[in-house]
């Protein structure tokens, strides 16, 4: 079953910002997942363990999709300090609840949505769930 997501990337070059996102997301929606946001850690055990245990954040947005944010380690920003990046994928409420049945863990496993080449321009991708 194919589902459509569209996709946000937030992060610090000179301060954290939305630095990418699909033309599907409404301003609104890319102030809520700008919003979302915490402290950093330098800690190299923590960010080590991003790769192979995923941190992330699962939340409905107003609009009425849903968005899962998984959290990686970002590039150093200009002043060579540590960064975190959040990237989301965005998908409506009825894929979420039904298509993918709320089975986060899904997500992870295609690493096509988490790919990010540092564009400013990038686009929904169409996914195919397996359950």
């Amino acid at each position: 079953m194919g589902i459509v997501v569209g996709r946000h990337v937030f992060g610090s070059l000179e301060g954290y910002r939305t630095i990418a996102n699909t033309p599907d997301l409404s301003l609104k929606e890319v102030a809520e997942l700008e919003f979302f946001s915490f402290g950093q850690t330098n800690e190299s055990s923590y960010l080590d363990s991003l790769k192979v245990n995923p941190a992330y954040i699962s939340r409905p947005l107003s609009s009425g999709k849903w968005a899962v944010t998984r959290i990686f380690q970002g590039k150093p920003d200009i002043h060579h300090r540590t960064t975190l990046l959040f990237m989301s994928v965005i998908i409506t409420m009825d894929d979420w609840l039904y298509s993918l049945k709320c089975e986060i863990t899904q997500l992870f496993h295609i690493q096509s949505i988490w790919q990010w080449t540092d564009s400013q321009n990038i686009e929904p991708i169409e996914i195919t769930i397996k359950l």
